[in-house]
């Protein structure tokens, strides 16, 4: 079913969850608050594989919002409330779908997202991530880039003790210092290193990688299945990769 609210004020007096199950669709307009005078901040947990579109301008909303099942795909750039307040938690079985560049928050990801698609995708639209906030990986996380089109460009940090999986044929753009310390695979289309890394392992299995920045950690590998593997001129082949194996190229 598909259910749209009207273009109303919903004032959150306690944290909500959201179930949007099977095929069903919600629409949030309207505008939406979280914290009243003298409470806090509200969240939203969005559970069921349907998807939930906030589309309102909600520059009054402050808390979380947890993707736990099913896919969230913000209509608007302010529907996760308003820049440096809140944090958005994706976790597995959880999707992000943007198609428009959102306020800046901390984001968390982990797994591999609903239908095993990448726990963020991006569609109609390149997206950048340049905030100073971090990007934590709480798990290993798959970036689902199915638009060719498309780029994906992160330039602020990623921690955490966890690994990215790019898949898909768009393009994937690191461009700043990361502290992620596993694996990072690539799955097609077209991947820029462009700055030093700390990953501990690079593979990739199809497309055309360039690994302009080097890596700080000197116990990297970089295994190739397959695909293009393009070094900068000033790639420092004595801080990564620590050993290059090549087969099936």
């Amino acid at each position: 079913a598909r259910h749209q609210t009207n273009r109303i004020m919903l004032d959150l007096c306690a944290d909500i969850i959201v179930n949007v199950s099977g095929s069903g669709y919600l629409m949030q307009m309207g505008t939406m608050n979280s914290q009243g005078v003298g409470n806090p901040p509200r969240n939203i947990t969005k559970y069921g594989n349907g998807l939930f579109n906030p589309s309102g301008d909600n520059t009054g909303f402050t808390g979380t919002v947890s993707i736990v099942e099913g896919t969230i795909n913000p209509g608007a750039i302010s529907a996760f409330g308003p820049a440096y307040v809140g944090a958005v938690v994706v976790s597995n079985g959880g999707t992000l779908l943007l198609q428009r560049n959102m306020r800046s928050k901390p984001y968390t990801f982990m797994g591999s997202g609903s239908g095993n698609t990448g726990c963020l995708l991006i569609a109609g639209a390149n997206i950048s991530f340049t905030d100073q906030y971090a990007i934590t990986l709480g798990a290993d996380v798959t970036f689902g880039l199915h638009d060719g089109a498309r780029t994906l460009t992160l330039a602020n940090s990623i921690t955490g003790d966890y690994g990215i999986l790019k898949l898909g044929p768009g393009t994937l753009k690191l461009d700043t210092n990361n502290y992620f310390t596993g694996d990072l695979t690539q799955n097609g289309g077209t991947l820029y290193v462009n700055r030093p890394n700390q990953y501990r392992q690079f593979t990739i299995l199809n497309g055309t990688a360039y690994l302009n920045g080097s890596n700080t950690n000197t116990a990297v590998r970089t295994i190739a299945l397959g695909g293009t593997v393009i070094f900068s001129n000033d790639y420092n082949l004595s801080d990564g990769p620590a050993s290059f194996d090549i087969s099936n190229i």
